[in-house]
């Protein structure tokens, strides 16, 4: 019987993480936060629209009132999503995994593309449009873009599995 020891340079080694891991990292905690922001402003939004101009709901008709309710059905999943992938974000700051930062992108334009479109209802109703949001998403899109062209030197350490074993007997 034989007990088979790996040799040292069969060992896994150890990364010390780089100036682009650690970028990568504090930059993934940073789009989870932005995420995080945006969907806290959509939440206020939307509770303030409905404080201020609920009781108008009684006055629409019923095709209109189900309009209504799908357009904020859409909002309340576009929030969710956005609490969803910023909170896997922030959870993922050590993973070298793309897909966190993938949805981020998709679900930052996604929201982009709905603030633009409400932009019109916004003006109309308020007089104003708080364009800070619109700034934020901007540069969170960038940020995001910026992140997934980022290659970090240091890859995750090896399970050390399939390594070459020596044969002691």
């Amino acid at each position: 019987m034989s007990l088979q020891l790996p040799r040292p340079s069969d060992l896994p080694k150890a990364h010390a993480p780089t100036a682009d891991t650690k970028q990568l990292r504090k930059g993934r905690a940073s789009v989870g936060i932005a995420l995080l922001i945006v969907a806290a402003f959509n939440t206020y939004s939307m509770i303030w629209a409905y404080s201020t101009y609920g009781y108008l709901l009684e006055t629409l008709t019923a095709s209109q009132k189900s309009e209504v309710v799908v357009a904020d059905t859409l909002v309340v999943l576009l929030i969710l999503a956005l609490v969803g992938v910023g909170i896997w974000n922030i959870v993922a700051q050590r993973s070298m995994s793309l897909v966190p930062l993938i949805a981020a992108l998709v679900i930052a334009v996604i929201s982009l593309l709905s603030d633009l479109l409400s932009i019109a209802d916004t003006l109309e109703v308020n007089g104003s449009f708080p364009y800070f949001i619109l700034f934020l998403q901007f540069g969170l899109i960038v940020q995001t873009i910026r992140l997934l062209r980022l290659k970090p030197n240091a890859t995750e350490p090896d399970s050390g599995r399939g390594h070459v074993s020596q044969n002691i007997g």
